[in-house]
């Protein structure tokens, strides 16, 4: 894609990616990504900028995992400020379907009933997933850590192990870390994200609710939740920070036992050192 007002038909993997949110001035739902592939020089250029539109919620993808391989058919081309960026509007012709970073052929999600699928698809499905691999497993995902967050003007996306989920009423109510602090931070049902103690996620677009304690962060409409792989550079980055325990916050894996994993009992000790802390 060179110039504006063409037709594009990609794949991609996406870098990053809003939650699905409004706007009254189009009247329709839409998220935006960054995408990046092979041919895409990240030293000169930056991830390609995409919007997906849709009038109903369900028309929009939601993306869970950094990673993630998106494929768009008859998307638009613009230009803004000399930047080339790319519209999917799937109630103008265009068309998404989203896969998973490392394995099936089967789409997480489409936008329509059904797609084509021919073996050269499946061809350039396999070799942007062999790119996903090597690009996270040398790359960095950019964040702030929550200590960096609390000088943020503005909201902030930041890397976190999540330590333990709890449901309450029509919230999720979630305790994270990085290997300076942890917080926490209330998911109203209504955003419909998922997460899961252990796993390592990167949440963008977040706030600090109270700017003296910083102990609390909250959500924004338009913020997402997304899972980062363990075998991501980043992923294993932060585990190995936390596992250093510089601060008063974070845990050995020392103590490690063969019937419990890593990550749980990280969790679990992170949790029961809180306590503590509290008595």
């Amino acid at each position: 894609m060179k110039s504006e007002n063409e037709a594009a038909n990609i794949y991609a993997t996406v870098l990053d990616c809003s939650g699905l949110y409004y706007m009254d001035k189009t009247g329709k739902y839409q998220c935006t990504m960054k995408l990046i592939d092979q041919s895409l020089n990240l030293d000169r250029h930056e991830p390609l900028t995409a919007t997906v539109f849709a009038r109903s919620a369900g028309e929009i993808p939601h993306v869970a995992k950094i990673g993630s391989i998106i494929r768009m058919h008859r998307a638009q081309t613009r230009k803004y400020n000399k930047q080339l960026y790319i519209n999917c509007d799937v109630n103008y012709r265009s068309a998404w379907v989203l896969f998973d970073p490392v394995e099936g052929v089967t789409p997480i999600s489409e936008s329509g009933k059904e797609h084509t699928f021919t073996p050269n698809d499946k061809n350039t499905l396999a070799e942007m997933r062999k790119f996903t691999k090597n690009f996270f497993a040398k790359n960095s995902v950019e964040c702030m850590t929550l200590k960096e967050a609390e000088k943020s003007p503005k909201d902030f996306d930041t890397l976190c192990l999540i330590v333990d989920v709890k449901k309450k009423g029509n919230a999720t109510k979630v305790t994270l870390c990085d290997a300076e602090k942890s917080v926490k931070l209330n998911i109203p049902e209504s955003q419909k994200l998922t997460v899961i103690a252990g796993e390592v996620v990167r949440i963008r677009s977040a706030n600090y609710t109270d700017t003296k304690k910083f102990d609390t962060i909250e959500l924004n409409e338009y913020s997402n939740i997304l899972k980062v792989a363990d075998d991501y550079k980043s992923a294993k980055e932060l585990m190995s920070s936390i596992n250093s325990g510089k601060t008063s916050e974070t845990v050995s894996y020392t103590h490690l036992r063969a019937h419990e994993t890593g990550r749980n009992l990280v969790c679990r000790l992170l949790l029961e050192k809180k306590k503590k802390k509290k008595k």
